[in-house]
């Protein structure tokens, strides 16, 4: 059975019910997932990806992160498992692979469970014995614990395209995990014409409805000229077209940051969900291995969003102009994705065909949120230098990484839940080289700018 949905309590009048409700669906869904693996040592031991850690230690990280920020703010007097608490804390965030040495002997899944068992009873006891007679705010101890479960919803989703690179043989699908339906055409793509406008976004301190990572803050407000935009997500059959064209052996076309070294890395030259066969490819769902949908949004990373762009001779939108395209289509007052319009928080546990959720496009006419989140132009960078102030319960969640080996997520794909579905305030970051379930939308380019490459 899928895990019920996952919906942001209110902290401007906070209810133990709904913080305990918000806790207990995210530990849930954690477990749910990571089922699929810890049924055997050898599997969850296994490095999926050469830039990341074992499975075991993003089974276990979680559980830590939380322990380490109740402690912090007092939530939590003491340790839960001393070695375990300091050694499942960090991740990893390598450009190259050999800056990660995965040679630890990570803890057995018995003894994984019984940590995450404790923690959870831990942070029961600390719900039930929470004062909520005023709101959280981001001074609040509290805040600390939507802090610990917004990072597990995070990395919930960075979990699923891990998940995707372990043999299948070696899983067992979640109960109700649903891949989503393929045959269907691939709609032409048109270019839809959006009136330009002010847009006003971030944050302001004292807004205390729900919960906001630091570099949501700083309001700002910015004039989007007119702009063109295609009408849905590059799908698979167009990024075929790319990959047919030679373009990932068109060193003229890879120009982000750090795009030379994931390719010494990795040698890439196709998608990772794609799998080469005898004559053409095939495609890795998380749970499946299927005929390579053509309508399916393309999932991608940084650099390869950045080189379709260029060899189309478009870019990918700005966050000004993603956020006029909210102010189209969402209601402002309560701007939450959900799974009963869009595919999100797990309506179905991979993308769907382009085209086929009519609820999802809005009255731009574009049809971009929901089914994968999408690049956006910009570097990851603070929304304003000046007054971004990093949060003390966890200074290095953003501000190490406004550089230009980071891109901005922009939406949300199907696997987020949470904050990761209020797409006008979160700004999910990801390095460049990382897969994740995020796909390509163009914008035509101004005049002036460069176009397809000579």
């Amino acid at each position: 059975m899928i895990p019920e949905a996952l919906r942001p309590p209110r902290l401007d009048a906070p209810s133990r019910e709904q913080l305990w409700r918000y806790f207990e669906t995210s530990w849930i869904r954690y477990e749910w997932l990571f089922g699929a693996v810890t049924g055997d040592d050898q599997v969850l031991g296994r490095q999926p990806h050469p830039f990341r850690n074992a499975l075991a230690f993003y089974y276990g990280h979680t559980a830590a992160f939380t322990v380490q920020r109740l402690r912090m703010t007092g939530l939590l007097d003491g340790p839960v498992d001393a070695r375990l608490d300091l050694g499942l804390e960090r991740g990893v965030w390598p450009t190259h692979a050999d800056e990660i040495r995965d040679h630890q002997a990570w803890p057995a899944v018995t003894q994984l469970r019984a940590y995450r068992h404790e923690v959870h009873g831990r942070v029961q006891a600390v719900i039930e014995r929470a004062d909520l007679s005023a709101p959280i705010t981001a001074a609040d101890p509290l805040w600390a614990l939507l802090m610990a479960i917004e990072h597990e919803i995070i990395h919930f989703q960075t979990s699923v395209p891990l998940l995707r690179q372990v043999p299948l043989p070696l899983l067992s699908r979640p109960p109700g995990w649903r891949t989503g339906p393929t045959a269907d055409p691939v709609p032409s793509p048109s270019w839809v014409g959006i009136s330009g406008a002010t847009v006003h976004r971030g944050r302001t301190s004292t807004e205390a409805r729900s919960f906001g990572w630091d570099n949501e803050y700083g309001p700002v407000t910015q004039d989007v000229a007119d702009f063109r935009v295609r009408s849905h997500p590059i799908t698979n059959q167009e990024m075929l077209s790319f990959v047919e064209d030679g373009s990932y052996e068109d060193a003229r076309l890879w120009r982000t940051a750090e795009a030379e070294a994931w390719f010494q890395e990795l040698a890439p030259r196709h998608p990772a969900a794609w799998v080469p066969g005898d004559g053409g490819f095939r495609y890795r769902a998380i749970f499946d291995e299927l005929e390579l949908p053509l309508a399916w949004p393309a999932l991608v990373n940084r650099h390869e969003a950045a080189a379709f762009a260029a060899w189309a001779g478009a870019r990918l939108p700005t966050e000004p102009q993603f956020h006029r395209l909210l102010a189209l289509d969402l209601d402002a007052t309560d701007p939450v994705l959900d799974r009963q319009r869009h595919n999100v928080d797990l309506r179905w546990g991979s993308p769907v065909p382009v085209g086929t959720l009519p609820e999802a496009i809005g009255p731009s006419g574009v049809e971009y949120l929901g089914n994968v989140a999408l690049w956006a132009h910009e570097d990851f960078s603070p929304l304003d230098p000046a007054r971004f102030r990093s949060h003390p319960c966890y200074p290095d969640f953003s501000e190490p990484w406004f550089r230009g080996d980071h891109g901005v997520l922009l939406g949300a794909g199907f696997a987020a839940g949470g904050h990761l579905c209020q797409v006008a305030q979160v700004r999910d970051f990801m390095q460049n080289h990382m897969d994740q379930i995020a796909g390509i939308l163009l914008v035509e380019v101004a005049p002036g700018e460069q176009t397809r490459v000579a």
